[in-house]
Order: structure tokens, then C-alpha cells, then sequence
């Protein structure tokens, strides 16, 4: 579970495919927005903490940009080796 309150959004930016957007709507939910790059778009409401951790730890892990309402993770930053593997180990680098 995202213990830390203080996560509202976070952004995924998936070039040249689409921008994730996922939006805290209540303690342990939250809805998922997919923007197409052809315009398309995908809304997915009701989804668990856990899924957005595996969500956000893969897109650190691929490199992917990564925005949120506290921290931004540009796909340049340096990453752990072995890679990140849980939220616990995740949490810190992006609360610095």
C-alpha cells in the first residue's frame, strides 16, 4: 500500500505511445488515465495501491520519465543496481 499520503499523481510519459496519469481518489484508490498519442484514451477507476506500485516501480525501472505532485524522476536519474523491487526500497529515492 502507498502509505505516504502525500502522493496525489503521478505521470507516466511513455514516448511515442502514450502519457499514463494516475490520480489519487481516496486513501487506497485510484484512477488510471491513458492518453493515446492518436488521440485515443482510456479511463480505469477503482485501482488498488498495489497496483500503482507495480505500475510506478516498472516505469522507474524502464526508465521511463516520471512525474508526481512531489517529486519529478526524469529518466536520466540514477537507478539501483539490482533494480528497485518493492515500494519500501522505492519510496525513499523520490522522498530525498
Amino acid at each position: 500500500m502507498i502509505t505516504n499520503s502525500q502522493f496525489k499523481t503521478f505521470n507516466m510519459f511513455w514516448p511515442p505511445i502514450c502519457e499514463h496519469t494516475y490520480e489519487r481518489v481516496s486513501r487506497s484508490k485510484w484512477r488510471i488515465q491513458l492518453n493515446y498519442k492518436c488521440g485515443a484514451e482510456t479511463i480505469m477507476e477503482d485501482i488498488s495501491d498495489d497496483f500503482i506500485q507495480y505500475l510506478v516501480i516498472g516505469a522507474f525501472n524502464s526508465r521511463i520519465d516520471i512525474s508526481s505532485n512531489v517529486k519529478e524522476i526524469p529518466s536520466t536519474m540514477d537507478r539501483p543496481s539490482p533494480p528497485v523491487i518493492t515500494w519500501k526500497e522505492f519510496q525513499p529515492l523520490i522522498l530525498e
